[in-house]
């Protein structure tokens, strides 16, 4: 669990998985107990990057070797975002977070 580098409080696994799936680029957040700006390293942010591929193979390797009535496409997009989440919510537990 990643923990305040200032006060060295447990960080909510919601809100850093928040500013982790965030369309805004990692936008940093703050610990509620000290206030004080964090942000992701950039081993997280390379972890997002593998998660994402390792979804991205994952579905479509699934779904290429199947027939399905309905659209394939949709299934492999609901596919790879349920992998891309569930490994998110594993991978939180290791992240380390810094000050902003």
């Amino acid at each position: 669990m990643s923990n305040c580098p200032n006060c060295k409080s447990k960080l909510s696994t919601l809100k850093v998985l928040k500013s982790f799936w965030s369309l805004r680029r990692y936008p940093p957040f703050s610990c509620p107990i000290c206030e004080t700006k964090l942000n992701h390293t950039a081993s997280n942010r390379m972890s997002g990057g593998l998660i994402v591929g390792v979804a991205i193979f994952v579905s479509m390797t699934y779904t290429s070797n199947r027939d399905f009535a309905i659209n394939k496409t949709l299934i492999t997009i609901l596919l790879m975002l349920c992998i891309a989440l569930l490994l998110s919510v594993v991978a939180v537990q290791f992240f380390k977070i810094e000050k902003y």
